[in-house]
């Protein structure tokens, strides 16, 4: 798993954890809607499920669910680096940006998830 703190934490680059099987269907509870993750340099993994939607993982317990408001991921892959900007605040949420391949994509919603259940 590759990371690299940016900007002076205001970016975080993770490789995909590979947890998610392509075309799997998905299904996730919502803890808490409009969530935020107060230092986004705990960010220990992020999962691409598809072309609209990446998983985050912080410490080994805590999931996020970021819905990209454009289909953002499409020709990513697995290995394909994923970067958190919060946009110069000191938390990421769904003001911030998720870049993939250099392509900067804003959130349509960013919720804590329980774990997901492909992960079960």
């Amino acid at each position: 798993m590759l990371r690299a703190l940016l900007l002076g934490g205001a970016a975080v680059c993770l490789a995909s954890t590979a947890a998610f099987a392509e075309g799997s269907p998905a299904r996730y509870v919502v803890i808490e809607q409009s969530a935020s993750i107060a230092y986004p340099n705990t960010i220990s993994a992020a999962d691409r499920v598809d072309d609209s939607t990446v998983i985050f993982r912080v410490g080994a317990n805590r999931w996020y669910r970021a819905e990209l408001a454009a289909p953002c991921a499409r020709d990513a892959t697995r290995l394909t680096p994923i970067e958190v900007d919060t946009r110069g605040r000191p938390a990421f949420d769904v003001t911030g940006r998720v870049v993939i391949d250099g392509r900067r994509c804003a959130l349509r919603s960013f919720d804590r998830i329980e774990r997901p259940e492909a992960l079960h």
